[in-house]
């Protein structure tokens, strides 16, 4: 079907009632994702995501195999975690050195090598031929906490405005 992933809107607790610090970033988080649903779907936003787990495998139409058959998008893990095969990948998963030499970070998984890896991701999927769509449903599907002061605030921005 071409579809990708599903965005929801991020929401969050502890807002005041007028949100004076434009905490929630409405025009962000909803106003554009609504205008974008429409062409090929709005981005990924780091946050309140789910994946077509396809996706992280390269196009619609041309599948990339990661050289770990065990992570291939099509595997179904049929044994108990706590075996120690499934433990041992896991490890080995973790330890990060599996990436090194391969696709991941460049052709498949998430695309690594920018500041705002999110963006990029999201960005690079839909270079690819993913579609996305916005979905905000009345009761919020995920919750964020908002900062608490003014000092909160403006490191939030900081870091908002780089990756934004």
């Amino acid at each position: 079907s071409g579809l990708g992933f599903v965005q929801f809107p991020q929401r969050f607790k502890g807002t005041s009632k007028n949100d004076i610090y434009a905490c929630e970033y409405q025009r962000l988080f909803v106003i554009n994702m609504i205008g974008f649903d429409g062409l090929m779907g709005p981005n990924y936003h780091g946050t309140g995501c789910f994946f077509n787990r396809r996706v992280f495998f390269g196009p619609p139409s041309n599948l990339i195999l990661p050289e770990i058959d065990e992570l291939s998008p099509d595997r179904i893990v049929d044994k108990s975690v706590k075996t120690q095969e499934v433990l041992a990948l896991a490890h080995k998963v973790a330890g990060c050195n599996y990436e090194q030499n391969t696709n991941w970070g460049s052709k498949i998984g998430f695309r690594y090598g920018s500041l705002v890896e999110d963006y990029y991701s999201g960005y690079r999927f839909q270079c690819e031929g993913w579609r996305s769509v916005f979905c905000t449903p009345k009761r919020a599907a995920f919750y964020g906490d908002v900062p608490k002061s003014l000092t909160d605030i403006m490191n939030q921005q900081k870091r908002w405005c780089i990756g934004l």
